[in-house]
């Protein structure tokens, strides 16, 4: 979640978070730690949030001085609420915002089309739906998520995702991965 916020967004920028539950929050709370102006708009834990909602949430948003981005967690872990995700991605498309998804629990349990849905940026990892022992994160990123990377004027280091899509051109990891992991 950290990586996504760091790479695709700058310190003062506005950014619509919408929580239902304590992975919307974190989101909002790595905002606030990056400088970035995260405008959190919770619904009541159970409930999840509606694409309607979003789309007057972006309503507020239009103009150079709204909102750049849209955070999302796919499935709440914390509430065990499943956000209707499509339906949202279509929302926010229309916006033109950048896209970024948690789906940590959700990925590899329930239906996920990263791009045919238009998110820009999706983070999933090892240990929640996909089975396998913590120690591998997974993180996305679409043509438009690499030109917000570009103006972001965020730190990072270990979290520099270009570090890491360098690697992965010449097939190696920019450090020692999570061999036990890799092999399960």
């Amino acid at each position: 979640m950290e990586a996504a916020v760091a790479n695709t967004l700058s310190s003062g920028e506005k950014v619509l978070v919408f929580s239902c539950g304590a992975f919307g929050e974190r989101f909002a709370a790595i905002c606030k730690a990056y400088g970035v102006d995260a405008r959190r708009v919770d619904v009541p834990y159970g409930r999840a949030v509606e694409p309607d909602l979003v789309r007057d949430e972006l309503a507020k948003e239009k103009g150079k001085d709204g909102a750049k981005a849209v955070l999302i967690t796919h499935n709440e872990t914390s509430t065990g609420i499943l956000n209707p995700l499509k339906e949202i991605s279509e929302v926010v498309r229309e916006s033109g915002k950048l896209f970024v998804v948690d789906s940590v629990s959700g990925a590899g349990a329930t239906e996920l089309e990263i791009d045919e849905w238009g998110i820009d940026v999706c983070i999933t990892a090892s240990q929640k739906a996909w089975g396998a022992p913590p120690g591998v994160a997974i993180v996305t990123m679409s043509p438009k998520a690499w030109k917000a990377y570009e103006k972001s004027d965020l730190p990072k280091v270990y979290f520099d995702l270009a570090t890491y899509k360098a690697a992965l051109e010449k097939a190696q990891t920019p450090a020692t991965p999570a061999i036990t992991v890799y092999i399960a």
